[in-house]
C-alpha cells in the first residue's frame, strides 16, 4: 500500500494545536498544545502588532518552539520533510489570511487552494504548506474541508461518496451535502457554542450544571439526552429551551440532568433538516460528543434513513489522509 512521504501534519484550530510526524502513514511522534489560532491571535494584540507581519512571528516563534522540542536528524542520514499546516491558521487571525476555495470542491484534493510559507525554519524542515479553507455564498469553513477529504478516502465509503451528507460535530458543527465526489453545499450549526453560552451566560445556568460532560455517557444519561431530542421535535427549538429551567424549578429534577436534556433540544434541532432529507449520513466525531450525536440521529432516522457512524480512529487520522492527499497532488504537477 502506498502510504506516501513522511512528512509533519498541523492541524491548527481556533482552542487547539496538533502536531506529528509521519511515516509510512503511521503517527512517530505528537505534540498537542491549548495554544490554537485564538490564544496566538491575543498574543499578537498583547504585543501591539496584529497585522501580517506581527502574527505571522507570533506563529512561526510558537511553531519553532515546539519543533524544538523534537530532537534534529543527524546530519549522516539526513533528509529534509515538508510541513503541512491546515486549519485556523490560514484565516484573519491566522498566520496569513488565504482566500477560500470555491464550491462545488473535489474531493480527491486537487481543488485546496493553499500557500508555501517563507519562514525562519529548521534546517531539516522542507517546504511548509499552508492551505486554506473552503466558502459557498453564505458558509465558511477552515480545516473540516481537509477532514472529509480523508473522511471519503475510506475504501468502506466508496457507494456513499455519490450521495450522503457528512456530520462533523464540533463547537460549530458542519454538515457536508457530497454529490459525485464533491461538496456542492455545507451548512454550518453554532450548536456547542450555544450549549455553552445557555448553561453558563443564560438564565438556565440556575438549572443546568455542565459537571462531568466529558464523561462517557452511560444508558441513563442518553435517557436524559433523548428527553431532550424527542422535546424539541414535538415543540421546535425556541419552546423547548426554557424547559431545561422548569425541569428543575417545577419539576425538581437534577441540574445535571437538565444538562443532558439541554444537550439534546440542542443536537436534536441541528438534526431536523437532515432526518427528512432522503440522504445517507456519515456521522464522525469522537468521545461522548459522536456518541451523543449518533444516538439523536439514530432516534430521529429510527430505521427510515440509511447512516454510518465513523470510529474515532478513523476521524482522528482523517487530517493526515487528506493532507497526505495533498502532498501526493503536489507531487504529480511538479512530475
Amino acid at each position: 500500500m502506498d502510504t506516501g512521504p513522511e512528512f509533519l501534519s498541523c492541524d491548527w484550530g481556533t482552542s487547539s494545536f496538533r502536531l506529528k510526524w509521519i511515516r509510512d502513514g503511521k503517527v512517530l511522534r505528537e505534540i498537542r498544545e491549548s495554544d490554537g489560532s485564538r490564544a496566538l491571535y491575543d498574543r499578537a494584540i498583547s504585543l501591539g502588532d496584529s497585522s501580517e507581519h506581527g502574527r505571522a512571528r507570533v506563529y512561526s516563534e510558537f511553531l519553532l518552539e515546539n519543533l524544538k522540542r523534537w530532537a534534529e536528524p543527524g546530519q549522516a542520514s539526513f533528509h529534509r520533510i515538508p510541513l503541512v499546516i491546515s486549519g485556523m491558521a490560514s484565516s484573519t487571525v491566522g498566520w496569513r489570511e488565504l482566500p477560500y476555495a470555491p464550491i462545488p470542491f473535489q474531493l480527491d484534493g486537487s481543488q485546496l487552494s493553499y500557500e508555501r510559507l517563507d519562514w525562519d525554519k529548521p534546517f531539516w524542515l522542507d517546504d511548509t504548506y499552508l492551505i486554506s479553507g473552503v466558502a459557498s455564498a453564505t458558509d465558511m469553513m477552515r480545516g473540516e474541508e481537509i477532514e472529509a477529504i480523508g473522511v471519503m478516502a475510506n475504501p468502506k465509503l466508496d457507494p456513499w461518496r455519490d450521495n450522503c451528507v457528512l456530520v462533523l460535530p464540533g463547537t460549530h458543527s458542519k454538515h457536508l451535502v457530497i454529490r459525485d465526489n464533491s461538496i456542492i453545499d455545507f451548512h454550518t450549526y453554532m450548536t456547542g457554542e450555544l450549549f455553552h453560552v445557555l448553561a453558563h451566560h443564560s438564565l438556565l445556568r440556575a438549572t443546568v450544571d455542565t459537571t462531568g460532560v466529558n464523561d462517557p455517557p452511560d444508558d441513563e444519561a442518553l435517557a436524559e439526552f433523548l428527553q431532550g431530542v424527542n422535546w424539541v421535535a414535538a415543540h421546535g427549538l425556541p419552546a423547548s429551551l426554557f424547559r431545561a429551567r422548569t425541569r428543575g424549578v417545577l419539576d425538581h429534577l437534577p441540574a445535571m440532568k437538565n444538562a443532558l436534556f439541554l444537550s439534546g433540544v440542542l443536537i436534536g434541532a441541528e438534526f431536523s433538516d437532515i432526518a427528512s432529507a432522503n440522504a445517507r449520513v456519515v456521522i464522525g466525531g469522537s468521545g461522548r460528543l459522536a456518541q451523543f450525536y449518533s444516538a439523536a440521529f439514530g432516534h430521529i432516522a429510527r430505521g427510515s434513513v440509511e447512516w454510518m457512524e465513523l470510529d474515532s480512529e478513523e476521524l482522528d487520522h482523517s487530517v493526515i489522509t487528506g493532507q497526505l492527499l495533498f502532498l501526493k497532488n503536489r507531487a504529480k504537477s511538479l512530475a
